[in-house]
């Protein structure tokens, strides 16, 4: 039994702190922000099996007095540890309820035929994570939302991006007062203006081993390098961003095939942990997809 999970990123980030514990060194501020928010995104495997609401799960003993449950960041480093439990992904949340319901768990074991990183009770329940976005007031219909992407040209973001510049400052500055938008391909394609579009898939595109989610500054650049069997969003920034990281997706292209300006996964892990980007009257946009 597979599961196709991969955590990346979040496995070579725990490589790295380990390897400075290990040889007695504190590791440096920005690794250990980056593992947090690497953390706040994984989505671990644990063995378990699932009869009926039962959820019955491995946990191991070291001589503490508390137990440990072990995790696993992919299929591979599941299959070394030869567990006679199904393989079963969950994300951090998951985890974070599962020890406070439990006094007797000290905490999880990530990878423990390699990594053996320990996640101790104590981390996961002092750790702050991202806030989630709140929207108040009414949201735009989708008729209107339609109008409004049509007339968006985002002139001072395309010049921004012409330039390749990689500064994060300017960056950040300019996604949060542009109105971007992204394209999915629907499992049961329709002929209407618009749709909603809970069987959508996101388009992304490969670029050697590397994967990534598009942008778009306008309508005009997706009708330019995309088929007709797609359809376009106004896209939540936010959304959008936690999709490409919980995927463990390498980072972004804003208008592939013409611009092909790259945001690199570290740049929007940090965006995602501190900025909100939807406008609220945008917040139902990625429950809605538009006809080209």
């Amino acid at each position: 039994m597979k599961t196709d999970v991969t955590n990346n990123y979040f496995k070579s980030t725990i490589r790295d702190v380990g390897n400075f514990i290990k040889h007695g060194n504190e590791p440096p501020y920005d690794l250990l922000l980056n593992f947090v928010g690497e953390l706040e995104y994984t989505n671990l495997i644990l063995p378990a099996n699932i009869k009926g609401e039962d959820l019955i799960f491995e946990e191991i003993f070291t001589g503490a007095r508390l137990g440990m449950i072990p995790l696993f960041t992919d299929d591979d480093e599941f299959s070394k540890h030869g567990s006679d439990f199904d393989p079963v992904p969950f994300e951090l949340d998951f985890y974070i309820e599962m020890i406070k319901n439990s006094q007797k768990c000290g905490g999880y074991i990530v990878n423990m035929e390699s990594e053996k990183f320990y996640l101790p009770r104590d981390l996961l329940t002092e750790l702050k994570f991202s806030p989630k976005a709140v929207y108040d007031g009414d949201a735009m219909e989708p008729a209107e939302a339609l109008e409004v992407a049509k007339t968006v040209t985002n002139d001072s973001f395309t010049e921004f991006i012409k330039t390749g510049s990689p500064d994060y400052d300017e960056l950040l500055a300019h996604l949060k007062n542009s109105l971007l938008f992204n394209v999915v391909y629907l499992q049961n394609p329709h002929d209407l203006d618009y749709v909603n579009c809970i069987d959508a898939n996101l388009a992304v595109k490969s670029v050697g081993r590397e994967k990534y989610g598009l942008l778009f500054t306008d309508i005009k650049n997706i009708t330019q390098t995309t088929d007709e069997n797609c359809m376009f969003q106004i896209a939540n920034l936010n959304e959008f961003f936690e999709f490409i990281l919980r995927n463990d997706m390498d980072g972004i292209i804003v208008n592939p095939g013409i611009d092909d300006y790259y945001i690199q996964r570290n740049s929007i892990l940090k965006m995602a942990r501190t900025v909100t980007f939807t406008d609220a009257i945008y917040r139902n946009a990625s429950y809605v997809a538009f006809k080209l």
